[in-house]
């Protein structure tokens, strides 16, 4: 059984959702507001959190950020909004999913599923990937360049991993989002994107002497590693 906090103030939302996954096993709480749901975050160990984005008050991509400020929990959006900018917002905030309203709730028990097998897995034999000056740690989930630690999301960091972890080999858009996020492609496209966008973004400014993660037009993207020095 896991936690799943839902944050929504539409409340035929929450009751709907709510009487969904509890029927499948889940233990669930729900707030209406952001205040309400950083209290049952900070009290209870949750395991997933669905965030509605255009909250009253405080909007779900400012509270998103304050919770990214002590948790990593994962977060999966619930939005009326679909452009690329709005989604890339999302996930620059720290969202590791997203799902269009109006939406089917067993896609939603589907999302959340694998949100929270993605955040628990298990690492693979290989504890360290080094390409220097870039260092990979799959245990603590981290990275640095040089000495400087690289914030990233969960799914950033398991982008990033799948890539290095075979050098050169060219994965499809679709292959990424199936072996990331764990699912059948949906509409995948934007998602992997943004996320790949971000990633390279943070790459670029940590090391800007060379592009980890290409693109091979047409087919998808690789991880290069360095050319040896000297």
């Amino acid at each position: 059984m896991s936690k799943i906090l839902i944050i929504d103030d539409d409340k035929d939302v929450l009751i709907a959702a709510e009487q969904y996954l509890q029927k499948n096993n889940e233990d669930v709480f729900t707030a209406t507001g952001g205040s309400k749901g950083l209290r049952v975050l900070k009290q209870e160990t949750i395991d997933c959190i669905v965030l509605d984005v255009l909250l009253k008050g405080e909007s779900g991509f400012d509270l998103c950020r304050k919770i990214r400020s002590f948790s990593s929990v994962p977060i999966v959006f619930l939005t009326n909004l679909s452009s690329q900018e709005d989604l890339k917002n999302g996930f620059l905030m720290g969202a590791d999913d997203y799902i269009t309203k109006p939406f089917s709730l067993e896609e939603l028990y589907l999302r959340i599923q694998a949100r929270i097998r993605q955040y628990y897995q298990i690492p693979s034999r290989q504890k360290i990937l080094n390409f220097f000056p870039l260092r990979i740690n799959l245990d603590a989930r981290t990275i640095q360049i040089q000495d400087n630690r690289v914030p990233l999301t969960m799914s950033e960091f398991d982008i990033l991993v799948l890539l290095a972890q075979t050098p050169e080999h060219v994965y499809t858009i679709s292959e990424i989002y199936q072996r990331v996020w764990k699912m059948p492609d949906m509409n995948s496209t934007h998602t992997v994107q943004v996320h790949i966008a971000n990633l390279r973004k943070k790459l670029e400014e940590a090391w800007g002497d060379h592009m980890f993660i290409q693109t091979v037009w047409g087919k998808g993207y690789k991880f290069v590693e360095p050319p040896v020095s000297g």
